[in-house]
């Protein structure tokens, strides 16, 4: 099992290899990581916050999957979801930024949950 967990807020419809945030994911993180989402394609909760507790880190993409971490107690790195929706990434600074926090909070945190 990988030690980062990422959390998504529910799994899009196009195939993995052609989306927009899972190919800039794995450029930004370069060690194994296992993905999982907060809502099925149903809108059905499928997060399991028991899983989180197995995992070093933890990161969040966007708002929703960090207010529902946080509403859970769970320590993680909220960082800007990556879809081309995200007006956020029209900054090229955005993705600097980005790639700089991840870098740091996968070197530097000790998730103590």
């Amino acid at each position: 099992m990988a030690k980062i967990l990422i959390v998504g807020l529910k799994p899009g419809l196009t195939e993995k290899s052609k989306s927009v945030t899972w190919n800039r994911v794995a450029e930004w993180i370069e060690h194994p990581y296992d993905w999982t989402n907060i809502y099925d394609l149903d809108d059905k909760v499928i997060f399991n916050p028991f899983e989180a507790y197995k995992y070093k880190y933890i990161i969040a993409l966007g708002n929703v999957s960090s207010g529902f971490m946080t509403k859970l107690g769970i320590q993680h790195l909220k960082i800007p979801h990556p879809s081309r929706l995200n007006r956020q990434w029209n900054d090229p600074k955005t993705e600097i930024t980005t790639k700089k926090r991840l870098k740091k909070y996968l070197q530097t945190h000790e998730n103590v949950l």
